[in-house]
């Protein structure tokens, strides 16, 4: 009997696959050239955003040569761009020794597990005042603080004595581009000053209930069993609590199930679709409801780069659904690749996002592979 190859898709109908290759080029160039830029970047962005997802997602979509000339020039110059932004706005900000008044709104605060730091929070400047000199500023700042203020997310306050300084390890500053973080500073007590408490915030209010349904689950629960719910399903780790946990799942090797990864989020997907299952709805109803699901169950979690990878392939297999146009995995893994590059490069080298994208990208393609490998004497009757 000879032997046939059922036609699916291949990499040949994949030529955008080069792009993050095109990316990493614009990327690393940056870091030789001193290049500012203005805020039109992110209209840019959104822009090639969605030009990625038109062209990307479709699976048998060929792009002509010019459509990828013109992707592969556009995504070496946002590589370019917005690496070498990112560098300069975090260089150039006038970093001293010099105790500094600062302004900003509180957007986080965080209970620590370190012996002599209570809590941290996350500050988003507005201004920066210093005898010599006062700027303007919208960068973030976090600061380690033993004696807890009362303070409270949304807050616009007014903190003494502040001074802001620039980490001498390179690898460190690295990091806190990453994050979108200034720098860090540790005190035992800030002298601060409420300027504006907001009656109703947003922001307060999701952070209050998350906060509030993460006791509600603590109190409910065994402790080895909620330290293993919230590092899985709410991103939140004790390292100290799984100790024991790690060092089990590390001799099993299968240390990697308690990373938070798009595993998770498949599981509360499918959990949900599974209890829609029994509620008559029309099919754009139940995705619509599916994606504000998602939604809140990623504002109601604390993200990691795999989940926000996962989250933002979930977005597109839905509005894909919605839209009624064919998917590829490996289109919307790379498209959601370019996005998260575009809008923060720095990720591209850091071991998180690395492994993230490449076992991801690994395991579609050997399910490609596989799928491409089909032949009649294979299938089992």
């Amino acid at each position: 009997m000879i032997q046939q190859k059922i036609a699916m898709p291949t990499f040949q109908r994949i030529p955008i696959i080069l792009l993050p290759l095109i990316a990493l080029i614009g990327t690393i160039a940056s870091f030789h050239l001193l290049i500012s830029y203005d805020s039109p970047y992110l209209i840019i962005v959104i822009l090639y955003s969605l030009l990625i997802t038109l062209i990307g997602i479709p699976a048998y979509y060929i792009p002509t040569i010019r459509t990828i000339a013109a992707l592969i020039l556009i995504t070496i110059l946002c590589g370019l761009f917005r690496s070498a932004s990112l560098y300069h706005s975090y260089h150039s900000f006038p970093f001293s020794n010099e105790p500094a008044t600062i302004q900003g709104t509180v957007l986080n605060k965080v209970k620590t597990d370190q012996p002599h730091m209570s809590q941290y929070i996350v500050v988003a400047l507005t201004s920066v005042h210093r005898e010599t000199s006062s700027l303007k500023t919208n960068h973030l700042i976090r600061i380690y603080v033993a004696i807890a203020p009362d303070l409270e997310v949304g807050d616009r306050v007014k903190i003494d004595n502040i001074p802001i300084k620039k980490p001498n390890n390179d690898n460190f500053w690295q990091y806190l581009i990453k994050e979108g973080t200034l720098t860090t500073i540790f005190t035992k007590k800030l002298e601060w000053t409420l300027l504006y408490r907001p009656t109703y915030s947003v922001r307060r209010w999701f952070f209050t209930y998350k906060n509030n349904l993460l006791s509600s689950f603590q109190s409910q629960l065994s402790p080895a069993t909620f330290h293993l719910f919230a590092s899985l399903f709410l991103g939140v780790k004790n390292k100290k609590a799984l100790e024991t946990v790690n060092r089990q799942f590390k001799y099993w090797g299968i240390l990697h199930y308690l990373a938070r990864s798009g595993l998770h989020l498949a599981v509360v997907i499918a959990i949900y679709e599974a209890v829609l299952r029994f509620i008559p709805l029309p099919f754009i109803a139940q995705h619509l409801l599916l994606l504000l699901l998602g939604i809140l169950y990623y504002l109601l979690s604390w993200s990691s780069i795999s989940f926000i990878r996962a989250f933002i392939m979930f977005l597109y297999y839905k509005l894909s659904a919605l839209a009624q146009i064919p998917t590829h995995f490996l289109h919307i893994l790379l498209a959601t690749c370019y996005i998260i590059l575009l809008t923060n490069p720095m990720h591209l080298f850091f071991l998180d996002f690395q492994l993230s994208f490449c076992l991801t990208f690994a395991l579609g393609w050997l399910n490609l592979y596989k799928t491409d490998q089909i032949t009649p004497n294979s299938v089992k009757y």
